[in-house]
């Protein structure tokens, strides 16, 4: 195993309070829906699924609730810890593992479809290697689904604009190798690909068959005080969220980008 990243000890700091947080937060459980909603639909009982940056185990725990077998690997191991814990008492079996992105060249075996959530694949500074370790883990026919950040969040221009805030409010648009950090913990860097980046690093073997936002009406997880505060409002957010995810240009300006590419070859 290569050594702990810099991500890594910053997701280890996070891991305990990562629920109360986000997991379980207003707006938290409306992007995970839209993005379950998707899961539901393409992996279905019996799959073999691999999933990355796993987190606490929320998304692994539902889809063994559903039946699907799933590996689930993270960087952080407070964060395995967490998940581990979560399964043991809800009585999911899910194979858990301290596994960065980066190391998924050391896994064996074939998987029916793989699943990275919420930003890890913001993490990832080589998406041609990512590709090519995918190419050989997935199945042909098998779907690849990355809910990521992309380049460009209209809600958090506008917010940070407001409160005098523009380089946070344009901190997206370099795309690369961006500086950041939870509070005050450990720095590390993330990147923000366009559709288009990862369309190109992931063909010819992969090919792109539908993406959608998250998080184009439901605002970010910073603005989880405001969401909470209008309740009525972020219901009709998550509805609009459904209707409008898919529409083009608007769904290039979410907070996330849900996307599903399926392997056609070897």
């Amino acid at each position: 195993m290569m050594s702990r990243t810099p991500a890594a000890v910053a997701f280890d700091a996070i891991a305990p309070t990562y629920d109360s947080v986000f997991t379980d937060s207003i707006v938290g459980r409306s992007q995970r829906e839209l993005v379950w909603e998707m899961t539901d639909r393409i992996f279905t009982t019996g799959q073999r699924i691999l999933e990355i940056n796993c987190g606490t185990g929320v998304d692994a725990e539902h889809l063994a609730d559903r039946g699907v077998k799933v590996r689930a690997c993270d960087a952080s191991a407070v964060m395995i810890d967490v998940a581990r814990h979560r399964v043991q008492k809800s009585g999911a079996e899910v194979e858990f593992e301290v596994r960065a992105i980066e190391e998924l060249g050391g896994l064996k075996g074939r998987y029916d479809g793989l699943l990275s959530n919420f930003g890890g694949l913001n993490c990832v500074h080589d998406l041609h290697l990512l590709a090519c370790d995918l190419n050989r883990l997935i199945r042909v026919g098998g779907s690849v689904i990355l809910c990521y950040m992309g380049p460009f969040c209209a809600w958090e221009t506008a917010w940070y604009l407001l409160r005098g805030q523009p380089g946070k409010a344009i901190r997206r648009w370099k795309r690369r190798d961006i500086p950041a950090r939870f509070g005050d913990g450990a720095p590390f860097k993330v990147n923000y690909p366009a559709v288009r980046d990862l369309r190109l690093a992931f063909a010819p073997e992969f090919e792109l068959r539908e993406w959608k936002a998250v998080g184009m009406c439901v605002p970010p997880s910073y603005m989880e005080a405001a969401a909470a505060a209008h309740p009525r409002a972020m219901n009709l957010a998550a509805r609009l969220d459904r209707y409008v995810g898919s529409l083009p240009v608007l769904r290039s300006m979410a907070d996330h980008v849900l996307i599903r590419f399926e392997k056609v070859h070897e």
